[in-house]
């Protein structure tokens, strides 16, 4: 009978011992799997926050004998005209080019001469493609201003 005992009380002793390193071990793989967690949320926060797109933005100034002036700014999907102002031209157009040249660049929208502030949605339109801002006139082939683009 105390042989049954010893070996009870040993067989008991042995699972409680191996209960708790068990509970240990479980507590620091979750330890471990919250430490992954973080850090791949950490790291896709990182991704995305590099794959945001920093607004652009620079002075319009005229060219040759037109005067235009005011900023032009791409700010996510938009392109703005701010405080703009330009001499009149018959079919005035703004585009995106890459170092000004009109035939490779993008028609964005004709302008409105008169108002100061002006919205075009740049949807679809690959930004990183061009680095200036032009704004065009249709009717004369002329370049009537721009603006270099810089973060």
């Amino acid at each position: 009978m105390k042989v049954k005992a010893a070996i009870l009380t040993v067989a008991l002793g042995s699972t409680l011992v191996l209960a708790a390193c068990g509970g240990a071990d479980s507590s620091s793989k979750d330890d471990k799997k919250d430490d992954t967690k973080s850090a791949m949320t950490n790291k896709k926060d990182n991704m995305m926050k590099a794959n945001e797109k920093v607004p652009l933005m620079a002075a319009l100034s005229g060219e040759g004998a037109h005067k235009v002036s005011g900023t032009a700014t791409i700010d996510g999907d938009d392109l703005k005209l701010m405080n703009f102002k330009t001499d009149e031209g018959p079919d005035l157009h703004v585009y995106l080019t890459k170092d000004g040249d009109i035939k490779t660049g993008k028609e964005i929208s004709k302008i409105d001469l008169k108002a100061a502030e002006q919205n075009f949605s740049l949807t679809g339109v690959e930004t990183a493609d061009y680095n200036t801002a032009v704004i065009y006139c249709e009717k004369a082939h002329e370049v009537f201003g721009q603006a270099p683009l810089n973060s």
